[in-house]
């Protein structure tokens, strides 16, 4: 079995507490403690202004978190858990999270997305430590916090109490701390990994994925004497072990939700062979838009040193392959008539309107085709590199497996692999949506980076400003489009509690869109009410879009839309007579 050298394995027992910043590469710049400070704290200032421009206050839910707030403001006035039903996900994590939260001032949609904002910026930050301890460079590290930050969607959903922020942040620091093992072992830096593990297992069962890539990386890093595969597999038994624990205790009271387990609706549980081959290349897609940015930089040395030249051109040949079939899967649709299938492919939070999700009756005007098609050109060159990138590193990585040359660089790289495949397994063979992917962007983001430090050259710096243009684009997005999807809800839920309290309208004669209605119908009953939270049908006055056939416009209401820059309204339906 292939294993680190003796230089890599010298310091296992230092028992060192401290993040160790490997030994410095020529042509890495050296950091000292004050430029870290400076960076880290422009990093969290410009993700705060921007928050402070989307004004993200307002005591109401969002897309599915009026489920998991449903779960917190139980533990905050009556001290028990009873998740609702809609909850497919353990949860409990995120719960205790936003309770300390709510506990000054009371239970509170606001309380509860400052919870989620807070760990965003743990995010940010923790991805540019990732990078400095791990040699990556101050620009790397600063353009991978960046990318991930103004992710549109990691952006939009700090901004609730969705799971995938929270899930993300905690993935991220264990990942830190299961990278400095493999640089040198300590139980400390395991515990602390392994209860970051936990910690991200209890908030989505998809956290297991952390302990299973770990004990692949130590595997081949050690091999298979008795102390390091025992050390190897601990963080994934205490992760097994507390998610099923927990899972028997909530079945065993009666705490159980209806949908837990499920990945995503039933309908998308059981999938063709061409179900999950679409979402495969749209997830690649989607993952080569959101890392494109640290694409373009760039990485160096992924050569393949081998006679084979089939075997040489595989990454090129990955690549093509890709590019062709997503050129299939946009343009298919011609066939039938239909235009071009542009991005978003898959939806939920990034759709054709902009930001979501739209849980509202009527319809929205879609921004402009020609941007969803700048938008698929970048996403399927992004998928290339993408593609190319990550074959072309798993090669490598294979070739020095064979000869038993692998670095600790290498291992690291071994784990990050061993992550992404065990988390995209599920999530393309179950249902995708695209805020399932957010949590996979740091680890690829690391995996296309490393090597030979940058050139200072002409192309270098055509590669760095590209980056930055794509950077501020998508941090113009997420923001305009951030800002645009919490104003809309502002104002319908003012006309909503504009309607209960001034006309005395009874919350069940109301479709007020998917988050209103499951906030006030889906308690405590799953299965007599989830029909009433997609469309109160039976409902005598209903929010909406625009107009819709069997009812009258009773008020409409104005806001200004930034993307694009347009005055829109909701309107206030109610059910004409004999409808």
């Amino acid at each position: 079995m292939a294993r680190a050298s003796p230089v890599a394995l010298a310091g296992e027992n230092m028992g060192t507490r401290k993040l160790a910043i490997p030994a410095h590469k020529p042509g890495m710049p050296m950091l000292r403690n004050r430029d870290l400070l400076i960076d880290i704290l422009l990093l969290m200032g410009a993700y705060i202004v921007s928050i402070l421009i989307i004004n993200p206050v307002g005591d109401f839910p969002l897309n599915d978190d009026w489920s998991f707030a449903r779960a917190v403001k139980g533990l905050v006035e009556q001290g028990d858990w009873r998740p609702t039903d809609w909850t497919s996900m353990p949860l409990i994590t995120q719960a205790l999270w936003g309770t300390v939260f709510c506990l000054p001032a009371g239970f509170s949609f606001n309380a509860l997305r400052l919870s989620t904002l807070t760990l965003a910026i743990v995010g940010i930050v923790a991805v540019y430590v990732l990078f400095i301890t791990n040699n990556r460079g101050r620009l790397l590290a600063i353009t991978a916090a960046l990318t991930l930050g103004f992710n549109p969607i990691y952006y939009e959903l700090s901004a609730t109490f969705m799971t995938d922020v929270p899930f993300s942040a905690l993935a991220i620091l264990s990942s830190i701390f299961f990278v400095q093992c493999i640089r040198r072992f300590n139980y400390l830096d395991l515990s602390i990994a392994c209860a970051l593990a936990l910690a991200a297992t209890l908030c989505r069962q998809l956290g297991l994925f952390l302990p299973l890539a770990f004990a692949v990386a130590l595997v081949v890093q050690r091999g298979f004497a008795i102390r390091w595969l025992v050390r190897a597999i601990v963080p994934s038994i205490v992760c097994v072990v507390a998610l099923l624990l927990f899972q028997q205790w909530m079945s065993n009271t009666g705490r159980m939700p209806a949908l837990y387990g499920a990945l995503a609706d039933p309908q998308r549980r059981s999938m063709s062979m061409t179900a999950i081959g679409f979402n495969i290349v749209s997830a690649l897609l989607y993952l080569g838009l959101f890392c494109l940015p640290i694409l373009i930089l760039g990485r160096r040395n992924l050569q393949l040193i081998t006679n084979n030249t089939i075997l040489c051109l595989l990454p090129a040949l990955s690549g093509g392959v890709f590019a062709l079939l997503s050129i299939y899967l946009i343009f298919a649709p011609l066939a039938q008539a239909h235009p071009p299938r542009w991005m978003p492919t898959v939806g939920n939070i990034l759709l054709p309107q902009g930001l979501g999700p739209l849980p509202l009756r009527g319809s929205v005007d879609h921004l402009p085709y020609s941007f969803w098609g700048i938008v698929t050109a970048l996403s399927v060159v992004g998928g290339v590199l993408l593609v190319r990138g990550v074959v072309a590193s798993s090669a490598i990585l294979i070739q020095k497996m064979r000869s038993s040359d692998l670095s600790v660089e290498d291992i690291i790289g071994i784990f990050f692999l061993a992550a992404m495949g065990a988390y995209m397994l599920p999530i393309v063979a179950g249902g995708l949506y695209d805020r399932y992917l957010v949590p996979l962007v740091p680890f690829l983001l690391y995996i296309n980076t490393g090597g030979e430090p940058p050139q200072k050259n002409v192309g270098a710096t055509i590669r760095n400003y590209s980056a930055a243009v794509l950077i501020v684009f998508f941090a113009a997005f997420a923001v305009l489009g951030t800002r645009d999807y919490l104003t809309w809800n502002r104002v319908r839920w003012e006309a909503l509690a504009e309607l209960q309290q001034t006309s005395r309208v009874s919350a069940h004669d109301i479709d007020g869109g998917f988050d209103y209605n499951g906030w006030f119908f889906l308690d405590p009953i799953y299965r007599d009410t989830v029909p009433r939270i997609f469309w109160n049908e039976n409902a005598r006055h209903v929010i909406a879009f625009s107009q819709i056939r069997g009812f009258k416009i009773v008020k409409d209401y104005e806001y200004f839309n930034w993307m694009p820059a347009t005055v829109r309204k909701l309107v206030l339906l109610e059910r004409e007579t004999g409808s």
